[in-house]
């Protein structure tokens, strides 16, 4: 039989994580079930995924950072 992909999309991991947890015997920690999900979708743990979802930092603000500076010696 051939494999058929099915795609989920989950608005809340959290939640999601939760309600699987209620479902098992001996259910691993919150953090630990967040971490094998994102796992499971092929990201390092749950702090990788949460990046990737957030996206890149804005960039700095060259004026701020030059003021910064001047706070600090050579």
């Amino acid at each position: 039989m051939t494999r058929q992909p099915v795609s989920l999309t989950i608005p809340d991991l959290s939640r999601f994580a939760r309600s699987l947890r209620g479902g098992l015997a001996q259910p691993p920690g919150q953090q630990e079930t967040l971490n094998l999900l994102a796992r499971a979708a092929g990201f390092r743990n749950f702090q990788h995924l949460s990046a990737r979802q957030r996206g890149a930092p804005p960039p700095a603000d060259a004026e701020a950072v030059a003021r910064a500076l001047r706070a600090f010696d050579g």
